[in-house]
């Protein structure tokens, strides 16, 4: 089909990567093609690959069109779409590497992000894992994204 096309040629590797992934297997749940699936693995793959941090842990910011990091920075939100991406894949495919990363980047979230005393996600990491923006979120996004992740992965995962 024309559109798996589109998305793997004309979609960059950048933090929109994961995100995408997660519509793609939204979208595979009204139009169950072969090409929705195999393209969110593809980009998922490339931005796992590309984007993340194996000496700190988390998922950096952005990459480059080359594929070049280029923020070091941890954000909430694209770590909240790797999960929810994780585990609509891991649902969809039953391959046992997106739970297992599904459980890596909840793990991580616990222990970087979740202000386990007040509630709510910190924003900002730098690569080191160290918080470095004040609010947790802005008031038009406040846990969005990661109530939507948690949603997500609670209705994948509850399907038979």
């Amino acid at each position: 089909m024309w559109i798996s096309h589109f998305i793997i040629k004309h979609l960059k590797i950048d933090e929109f990567t994961l995100q995408s992934c997660k519509l793609l297997m939204w979208l595979d749940r009204h139009l169950s093609e072969p090409w929705i699936v195999e393209t969110a693995e593809e980009l998922y793959g490339k931005a796992w690959e590309k984007g993340a941090d194996e000496t700190f842990g988390g998922i950096f910011f952005a990459l480059s069109p080359q594929g070049e990091v280029i923020d070091t920075d941890k954000n909430y939100w694209v770590i909240s779409e790797a999960i929810a991406a994780s585990a609509l894949l891991a649902a969809k495919t039953g391959k046992s590497i997106y739970s297992e990363r599904y459980n890596q980047l909840f793990s991580y979230a616990s222990n970087y992000l979740i202000d386990h005393q007040y509630g709510g996600w910190y924003k900002l990491l730098n690569r080191k894992n160290e918080r470095v923006s004040g609010p947790k979120s802005s008031p038009p996004k406040t846990d969005y994204h990661p109530v939507a992740a948690c949603y997500q992965a609670l209705q994948a995962f509850s399907k038979p």
